[in-house]
């Protein structure tokens, strides 16, 4: 029988994303812009083959996410702030539905950005263009 599982705001763990690397760190944190590295995330639940996953992200001021793509799709909720996706500039409250192998990239605006991200199940790739 399955469990519920709560993550109270209190106990939720916020890790700048440079210092999730490790060492060596994984190739995929050379590819990252440094002002992503700079900024934070937590799972509230990493997934599994069979589990959803939800992580959510704070970013700094004017942080870049570099085009790239993830084998699943993707929503992502944009909670505080302004995401500047392409040529839209989407506020709290909107949200964006990524099909996976579908690159993408954004812009944090000038007082940052926090999103939720959803997926159907763990997915932690990241192609970037070759």
């Amino acid at each position: 029988m399955s469990k519920v599982r709560m993550h109270a705001v209190e106990d939720i763990r916020w890790t700048r994303i440079r210092d999730r690397a490790g060492d060596p760190p994984p190739k995929v944190f050379s590819q990252l812009a440094a002002s992503e590295l700079e900024s934070s995330m937590t799972f509230h639940e990493f997934g599994s083959d069979k589990e959803l996953q939800l992580a959510e992200l704070e970013y700094i001021p004017g942080a870049e996410a570099v085009i790239h793509k993830h084998d699943d799709d993707e929503i992502i909720y944009v909670v505080r702030g302004e995401m500047r996706f392409g040529n839209k500039v989407l506020n709290a409250g909107s949200s964006v539905y990524i099909p996976g192998n579908t690159y993408y990239s954004f812009t944090a605006g000038a007082a940052g950005l926090r999103i939720v991200n959803f997926r159907a199940r763990c997915d932690v790739s990241f192609y970037a263009p070759e």
